[in-house]
């Protein structure tokens, strides 16, 4: 496994603060080849929807390979208790998503960049997702990892957008230096929340902020808390997964996930994922209000 890529954490507004930042294909790389050289291991944690709280359990088997269980789901969570189900689990496999609660089993949508991102280990479709998403061009994605630190007029060679920079972002309340990708820089602060961003934290290279914004021209928001603590009592050398997220859409937060730390079982066995018999309209057609804020969670992160 290669040596963890470790970037100053300050920040400095100048024009050579652009040889601080490395190639995006190095930052797509990194995450993604720390995870695939991780053993397969299990999350556990809590999905809160409103005021309620819904306990989770994430078991990663390989590169996309792992389902989510969220369990004792009350009956709010439907219009009607004739269709309510304690359980779903979300499993994706390749280009496989399926979701099963207890009555329904449907097609679910793919991953999210930020599921790519945590979740993936696959940095080559980490990459067509960011070209597809218009937040690099395809070249960008193919120059070569040696090169780093990667100074400007190696960027604008490889084909780098000029919306990767450095920035001020924050992991919870503390503030820190981020790696921004912006699809377009905003005109005044009025609109600067009306942008699709991506932060990546500069030490772990780890995703840390998502705003994107879906076809119907709504803005989701994933926010990541973790810990970045480095020190000789606690080193941080393998993948960096986030302590909470914290879910918007628009302006609204509508949910929080929290996350206890990894667990790696001695034993794990990869569930197949079963065959679909309905597509995802059905299971919306079921949910309350709260319903479809739980689903828009959870397939924004997983």
């Amino acid at each position: 496994m290669k040596k963890l890529i470790l970037i100053a954490s300050f920040v400095y507004f100048g024009d050579n603060a652009e040889a601080f930042i490395p190639l995006p294909s190095q930052i797509i790389r990194h995450q993604a080849e720390l995870l695939r050289a991780s053993r397969p291991f299990t999350v556990k944690g809590t999905l809160s929807v409103s005021n309620t709280k819904i306990p989770l359990l994430l078991q990663w088997n390989g590169p996309m390979q792992y389902s989510v269980v969220l369990s004792q789901i009350p009956t709010s969570i439907y219009s009607s208790p004739i269709a309510a189900s304690a359980s779903w689990t979300l499993y994706r496999r390749a280009k496989t998503c399926v979701i099963k609660s207890e009555t329904l089993t449907v097609n679910c949508t793919a991953p999210n960049l930020w599921a790519l991102l945590e979740l993936s280990a696959q940095a080559e479709t980490i990459a067509k997702a960011m070209t597809s998403g218009g937040w690099l061009s395809e070249s960008a994605t193919h120059a070569p990892e040696n090169t780093f630190p990667a100074t400007r007029e190696e960027k604008i060679k490889s084909g780098a957008a000029d919306g990767v920079v450095l920035n001020l972002g924050s992991n919870g309340d503390k503030p820190i230096a981020v790696i921004e990708f912006n699809q377009g820089r905003p005109k005044s602060k009025e609109n600067q929340d009306s942008i699709p961003l991506l932060q990546f934290e500069q030490t772990f290279l780890a995703p840390v902020f998502l705003r994107s914004q879906d076809g119907d021209g709504d803005f989701s928001t994933v926010k990541a808390t973790f810990n970045a603590e480095v020190s000789k009592k606690k080193a941080r050398l393998s993948h960096v997964l986030a302590d909470t997220l914290d879910i918007y859409l628009g302006k609204t937060q509508i949910a929080s996930l929290s996350r206890n730390e990894k667990e790696f079982p001695e034993k794990t066995k990869a569930t197949p994922p079963p065959t679909a018999l309905s597509e995802l309209s059905v299971l919306r057609n079921t949910l309350s209000d709260e319903g479809q804020l739980l689903l828009k969670s959870l397939l924004l992160t997983h």
